[in-house]
């Protein structure tokens, strides 16, 4: 679920940094306890002019190279976790990039 408040666009100088957030919901409908790996990914840049950022991650371990976020997590009976994902990517204000 992408997370509104924390979604922005700033023109800072000649680039341009968007930055966007993400909730992820996790729920152990079991009567017993389990065990998840939950993975998700960043975009990853290969060009120099484009930066990708890391902000928030809740924990997950971020595989720069692969843009690979993981979280290993254990959840009791009942119980929902809820992991956020943010990043930033700056970029020269006269250039357009498309990502989701």
């Amino acid at each position: 679920e992408k997370r509104q408040d924390f979604t922005s666009r700033k023109v800072i100088g000649s680039n341009k940094t968007e930055t966007y957030s993400f909730l992820i919901t996790v729920r152990n409908n079991k009567p017993t306890p389990v065990k998840i790996a939950v993975n998700d990914q960043i975009p990853v840049s290969s060009n120099s002019g484009i930066e990708v950022e890391a902000v928030e991650l809740t924990g997950g371990k971020y595989n720069a190279i692969t843009g690979e976020v993981k979280w290993d997590i254990g959840i009791k009976p009942g119980e929902t976790k809820q992991l956020i994902m943010t990043y930033s990517v700056k970029y020269p204000k006269d250039r357009t990039i498309i990502f989701e």
